[in-house]
Order: structure tokens, then sequence, then C-alpha cells
């Protein structure tokens, strides 16, 4: 839905703030995770709702956009037209199989969601055919990180990588390289050297010199990106074929 009919704020409350949602919300699964519990009963999901309405605002049933009502399910279909079995989380690792779908082995993959892999290279034409032809990606990152600079709209590494793909490996490996962040990216651009660097919408407010945007240079893009979230019709117009069903 529109920001204008959920902006995600308790009334007065300016920028996002989740630290003290995030402290109740963990604190409240943990005792959970203590006692065993492996589904949630009415009370309890009354509970995480009560606590979601106090820190983001009760979510509408319906709302007026363009003096048209809507629910959540018909603005998607009827003004976003969006799809959400047309996107594909993508990524590139070497210790599982390309062109299959694998649970990313990541300690903030709580929800156990299987990823599409693909070799570098096709990930690297993926995500520069997308963004040529006109769409945008969702990216799931690595923010926490010296080289990830947002006040200053940059993000680099320093240096030289020989092999991107070993390198890539290891930095999950050794857990480097994490997945602690999404962001949207929205476009491209190359530099005076040739190098690419990718035009990234953050959410950290208008705060940085740029708007709250980013941009990030192809070393610590192809590092640091643990997958992308991609229309399936890209994928397939560089392997070929669309990715198979999820098992």
């Amino acid at each position: 839905m529109p920001e204008s009919a959920y902006p995600g704020k308790p009334i007065g409350v300016l920028n996002h703030n989740h630290a003290e949602l995030d402290t109740i919300i963990s604190r409240f699964v943990n005792k959970l995770v203590r006692q065993g519990v492996t589904a949630l009963d009415s009370s309890q999901k009354g509970y995480v709702n009560k606590v979601l309405d106090i820190y983001l605002g009760p979510v509408p049933a319906q709302f007026v956009y363009q003096q048209k009502n809507y629910t959540p399910k018909t603005f998607m279909a009827q003004v976003v037209k969006l799809d959400p079995d047309d996107f594909v989380e993508l990524t590139s690792y070497t210790h599982h199989p390309f062109g299959q779908w694998f649970v990313l082995e990541d300690k903030y993959n709580w929800t156990g969601d299987a990823y599409y892999n693909v070799p570098l290279s096709d990930f690297r034409k993926i995500t520069d055919t997308a963004l040529a032809m006109g769409y945008t990606l969702g990216w799931d990152g690595d923010a926490d990180d010296p080289d990830f600079l947002f006040m200053e709209g940059l993000a680099y590494l320093p240096g030289s990588i020989s092999d991107e793909v070993k390198a890539r490996q290891d930095a999950f490996k050794t857990q480097t390289t994490l997945l602690d962040h999404m962001m949207h990216i929205v476009d491209a651009v190359k530099d005076n050297k040739g190098k690419t660097w990718y035009y990234i919408k953050n959410s950290w407010g208008n705060i940085n010199p740029i708007g709250g945007f980013m941009y990030m240079r192809e070393d610590y893009f192809y590092q640091r990106t643990l997958a992308v979230i991609v229309h399936k019709k890209m994928i397939a117009a560089i392997t070929g074929t669309l990715p198979p069903p999820k098992n």
C-alpha cells in the first residue's frame, strides 16, 4: 500500500526507529524458544500484533488512493500490478550446484528461504541486464562493514581482488559477509575507469549528501551482496531457462 495510507510509524513520530520494537519481539521469541513453542496460539499472536500496532501503527483494512477505495491486495493487483511469484531470490555460491535452489545458510535467513544459485558471471549479467531493461532489484547483503560508508553515500573495497569467486566464497564461509540489510537497486553508472557503480536507495533517511541513496562499486557489490531479488524473466534472458519450481 502507499506510504500515505500506512507510513509504518505511530502518529507524531517522524523517523523509523525499530530498536525498542526489535528488543521486545526478540525477548518474546527467545522466551518461546526456551519453552519449546513451535507455533503461536491466538493469545501469542494477539500479543505480537498489539506490539506491532504500538510501534508501527495499525494496518488499515482498506484505504483511499486517488479517490478510489482499495485493500492491500487489490492495490497490489490493480495499481502496483506485481505478482510476487514472478520474483526470485538469486545468489551465487560454489558450495551448492548451479541451476538449483538451496536454503541459504545465513543466520539472518530465519525463515529458511530457498535461493536460486547461478555462476557469478551470470549473476553479474542478470543484474546488469535487468537494470538496463528498466527493472529494479532488491538487494540483500552486508551493511555492517567498515567499507559501507552510508554518510558518504559510497561503498567500495580497498585494494584489488584476483579471484572474485574464491574471495566471495571465503567471505561467506568466514561470515565476513552476512545478510544483515536490504535495499533497493534502481540504476547503475560507469566511472571514467570503466567500473560499475550501482545506485541504491537505502531506508535510513534523507541524511547523507545524496538524499539517502548510495553508490556501490562493483567490487563491494559482488563480495558483500548475498542475493538480489529479480524478475524471473531476467534469469531466463541470460541462462536460457526459467528457474524450476521450488521443491
